[in-house]
């Protein structure tokens, strides 16, 4: 598709693009289109990272989250799916994947294979995330109208937390 979405270079050096059609790869041996034959069931895929164990991971927009082992996709299904399924962010921290949704945080445990239960400390619970950010070894996610949040990977929650500076503004990642 020429409609990308995210651009990834992994650490052998291979160019991911996720695009509205799938997913392709670019290495020295040419490229490779990844479809339904591969076990990609959704297109859209609006993000793509790499975990501390050189796992793979794909967000797609409107179907959840895929892992890309032995050049195949595995998906798992978000617990949050009810509301929305459509992921905008990825961000490996710690031993965790975080994945910001149009509805919420989901937390992954990219070794074991689980989604992990955080509670949101604020209200509301409904968030779209636009974006993760690290600072000072702590994890924050913007959201959009509702301002930036830090988590808290100890105690599995999240809070909202106050920017003198931006506060009752919109922020956009």
């Amino acid at each position: 598709s020429n409609s990308v979405q995210k651009i990834f270079v992994d650490n052998t050096h291979r160019i991911w693009l996720g695009t509205e059609n799938g997913d392709s790869c670019i290495t020295g041996n040419g490229i490779s289109n990844y479809i339904y034959s591969n076990g990609l069931n959704f297109s859209r895929i609006w993000e793509i990272t790499q975990c501390p164990d050189q796992s793979l991971w794909f967000g797609s927009f409107g179907n959840g989250l895929y892992e890309f082992r032995n050049n195949r996709f595995i998906h798992y299904q978000l617990p949050r799916s009810r509301v929305n399924n459509s992921i905008r962010k990825l961000k490996p921290f710690g031993k965790y994947l975080y994945i910001g949704t149009e509805s919420g945080l989901n937390v992954f445990d990219y070794k074991s294979h689980q989604f992990v239960s955080y509670k949101n400390l604020s209200t509301p619970d409904s968030l779209q995330i636009l974006d993760f950010f690290e600072y000072r070894n702590r994890l924050y996610f913007q959201s959009f109208m509702y301002g930036t949040f830090e988590v808290n990977p100890e105690n599995r929650t999240y809070k909202k937390i106050r920017f003198n500076l931006f506060e009752n503004k919109w922020n956009y990642s």
